[in-house]
């Protein structure tokens, strides 16, 4: 992972997700290389070059600071799907290499947050129709 420059539990989370698959021989886990470059080049279909030294803040796709502010590897997974299928867009900094050249602007992070409202209201809206209102008040 350190070639592609990724951390360790942006992997974690990756690998739970089943985006990365690694295969184990004996006690070690490895990561296939044509998997990696397929990843690479998916989203290399849906990236835009630019020079991200200069337009402002950009954040890391497969970084620590996305996913930290998804807060669950399942939101985390789901960025990293609605990436690859282009629903914001993603930057690709020249300067870098690997997985790690891949960025995302202010709709990347704004997607992440509007994935967790919809799941907080998604676990809200399976309580027990026979649970009491707290305030007393019925409906």
């Amino acid at each position: 992972m350190s070639e592609q420059k990724i951390e360790w539990p942006v992997y974690f989370a990756l690998r739970n997700q089943g985006i990365f698959e690694p295969v184990q021989v004996g006690e070690r886990r490895y990561l296939r290389r044509g998997a990696l470059s397929a990843m690479v080049c998916r989203l290399e279909l849906v990236s835009t070059p630019a020079d991200l030294t200069q337009d402002g803040q950009s954040y890391p796709l497969l970084g620590k600071y996305t996913h930290t502010l998804a807060q669950c590897q399942g939101t985390f997974g789901a960025f990293v799907h609605a990436a690859l299928e282009g629903r914001f867009r993603v930057y690709r900094c020249l300067d870098s290499t690997g997985l790690s050249s891949f960025r995302v602007g202010h709709e990347g992070l704004a997607w992440i947050r509007n994935r967790r409202i919809v799941d907080r209201t998604r676990s809200l809206a399976h309580h027990s129709p026979d649970q009491m209102d707290l305030l007393g008040l019925s409906a």
